[in-house]
């Protein structure tokens, strides 16, 4: 019997040689619409292909799908402009209806980024402003931020930084 791995199922009927199919899919970041009719979250399938995935929450059915050529895996719903906020190493302001990009969020200048990732954004209750923190470094240093971005002027209006030292001790 012949076994390969293949990126969709197969068998030889001829003989007892048969494939396996593996195809991992994660989810990760999820809110709401304002209505509460949808639910918004990220899906990664194996490698780099992500969606944001729009969850009928009546129909309990996917009714729309987002591809994204950049990573995705935070995302907040702005309850007030009707825009959804997505990121991971920086953030896209997306009209979920027209899946156009409203505003592309790059980290604030001046500073030295070494591997960003969001960990976490939300839209003020105004829909004025979006708070990000987000983490950067590399193995024996990292530093945690948090900005407040203000949508309307498209500024920075506050951040905040702590460093994180990691000492590695190896023992032989």
């Amino acid at each position: 019997m012949k076994v390969e791995f293949s990126d969709r199922p197969k068998r030889d009927r001829d003989s007892n040689n048969v494939s396996i199919y593996h195809k991992t899919r994660y989810v990760s970041g999820a809110t709401w619409n304002n209505d509460g009719k949808f639910i918004y979250y990220v899906e990664s399938e194996s490698g780099d292909i992500q969606y944001v995935k729009v969850f009928d929450a009546e129909l309990e059915t996917v009714v729309d799908s987002l591809r994204f050529i950049d990573q995705a895996g935070i995302l907040d719903y702005n309850n007030t402009l009707n825009l959804l906020a997505v990121g991971f190493e920086s953030v896209k302001v997306i009209d979920p209806i027209t899946k156009s990009i409203v505003d592309l969020i790059n980290f604030p200048t001046g500073v030295n980024f070494f591997n960003p990732r969001i960990q976490e954004m939300k839209w003020s209750p105004d829909g004025k402003y979006l708070a990000i923190s987000f983490r950067a470094g590399n193995i024996t240093m990292s530093e945690s931020f948090l900005v407040v971005y203000d949508f309307t002027t498209k500024n920075y209006i506050y951040s905040l930084k702590s460093i994180h030292k990691i000492k590695i001790f190896f023992e032989l």
